[in-house]
């Protein structure tokens, strides 16, 4: 593994324990006409922007609204759901560590601004250790994962090149948007997700150390300061 001195971390699912949410809401919503929401289908959502999530999903299930509908509507359910985000297992210990030794990180999320800043509201001093905060909304970014736009924006205003980061991830569409971008990823997937099915380039990728958890991380096998 090259030594790496930079961080890039993707927030929703990784940092904050959200994707939860983003599944109570789209099941109830989908409920309302007679659809299940699943797990496969959720895979397809992730990393992408809420207004790419409301297209797809309005056409897989053919609901009888238009995507900018359906999108309001999940707006308004998550921005209730968002208002108490936990952290997830590792992070506040790895974001503390990360700032005591001095190394530039960043978050690359495609939640937009203003989600952002509800979701990180019960937690201001940890979000307030990242240089840099590049939103899903960023007029730079002009396609979402799992093109590199995002992560090659992140370490363009670090005044970063990208090979020399690490990007750390939850989901399929952000570990390839990292890697088209040319950086390093640790892989977080979700347990209770089958990854095998349509994602098994990734799972021997030479550029992708995938683990359970952020609390099994570590910085120095990266050439980051080990805790």
């Amino acid at each position: 593994m090259r030594p790496l001195k930079h961080v890039v971390f993707d927030m929703d699912g990784l940092l904050l324990d959200t994707e939860r949410l983003y599944t109570q809401v789209y099941t109830e919503l989908l409920a309302q006409w007679g659809k299940l929401f699943t797990m496969k289908f959720k895979l397809r959502l992730m990393g992408l922007s809420a207004a790419e999530s409301a297209v797809l999903t309005v056409k897989e299930y053919e609901l009888p609204v238009e995507p900018a509908e359906f999108q309001r509507m999940a707006m308004e359910k998550q921005l209730e759901a968002f208002k108490e985000c936990s952290l997830m297992p590792g992070v506040e210990r790895l974001l503390k560590h990360l700032a005591s030794c001095h190394v530039p990180m960043a978050v690359a999320t495609s939640s937009r601004k203003d989600t952002y800043t509800i979701k990180t509201a019960s937690h201001p001093e940890l979000f307030k250790l990242f240089t840099v905060v590049v939103n899903g909304d960023d007029p730079a970014v002009k396609r979402a994962k799992p093109f590199p736009d995002i992560f090659l924006t992140a370490a363009e205003r670090l005044g970063v090149n990208p090979a020399t980061c690490l990007a750390l991830e939850d989901s399929p569409n952000g570990v390839r948007s990292a890697l088209a971008a040319g950086m390093s990823v640790i892989w977080i997937p979700d347990a209770a997700h089958d990854f095998s099915v349509d994602h098994d380039d990734l799972l021997d990728h030479p550029e992708i150390q995938r683990l359970a958890s952020l609390e099994d991380f570590r910085p120095e096998h990266w050439g980051l300061p080990s805790f």
